[in-house]
C-alpha cells in the first residue's frame, strides 16, 4: 500500500508534457518575434472549435454578404448617376458571384470531412521577454488546427478567422485570386 502511495505521489509531482498546441503557438510567436529570448504563457485555454462544414458555411455566408453589399452599392451609384462607379461595382459583383459558384461547387469535397474539426480557438496571455524588456499580451486569441498548425493569432477575437478558409480543400483555388 505504501509503495502505491509513493508511486501516485511521484507521478503527481513529475513534470507534465506541454500541450502540443501550446508548443506550436510558442514556436509561431518566436518565429514572429526573433528578438524574444523567452516566452512565458500565463494562460492558455481552448474556447471553441469549428468543423469543416461550419467553416464552409461561413465562407458561403461571407460571399453572400459581399454580393449583397456590392449589389446595394451598384444600385446606389446608378441612382446617383455615377455610371463609372456602378460599372466598377458591377464587375466586382460578377467576380464575387463567380467565386461564390466555385466555392459552392466544393460542397462534395467537404462532405466527407464536414464533421471533422478544422481548427480550435484558444485564448491566451503571455509575457514575452527580450533584451529590450518584456511585453505582456493579455486576452489574445489563436487559431490552431488539430495537427497543431497555428493558422493565426490576434488581439481581437473578431479578426481571428480571417483567411482560415484556406483549410477547406480547394478553397484557395476557388477564390481565383479574389479577396475574401
Amino acid at each position: 500500500m505504501l509503495y502505491l502511495a509513493v508511486a501516485i505521489l511521484v507521478a503527481a509531482c513529475s513534470p507534465k508534457a506541454e500541450d502540443p498546441a501550446l508548443t506550436a503557438l510558442k514556436a509561431k510567436l518566436s518565429e514572429a518575434l526573433p528578438d524574444a529570448k523567452e516566452i512565458y504563457v500565463k494562460s492558455f485555454e481552448k474556447v471553441d472549435s469549428t468543423t469543416f462544414g461550419q467553416e464552409y458555411q461561413n465562407r458561403l455566408d461571407l460571399f453572400d454578404v459581399k454580393i449583397k453589399v456590392l449589389t446595394e452599392q451598384c444600385e446606389k451609384y446608378m441612382k446617383a448617376g455615377k455610371t463609372n462607379n456602378a460599372a466598377v461595382k458591377q464587375t466586382d459583383l460578377k467576380k464575387a458571384a463567380a467565386t461564390l459558384a466555385r466555392v459552392s461547387a466544393l460542397k462534395e469535397s467537404v462532405e466527407a470531412i464536414k464533421d471533422k474539426v478544422a481548427y480550435y480557438d484558444y485564448k491566451f496571455s503571455a509575457v514575452i521577454k527580450s533584451e529590450g524588456g518584456s511585453q505582456t499580451v493579455d486576452g489574445w486569441y489563436a487559431c490552431i488546427t488539430p495537427e497543431n498548425e497555428v493558422i493565426g493569432y490576434t488581439s481581437k477575437q473578431k479578426d481571428l478567422h480571417k483567411g482560415v478558409g484556406k483549410l477547406i480543400p480547394g478553397y484557395k483555388e476557388a477564390l481565383g485570386g479574389e479577396e475574401e
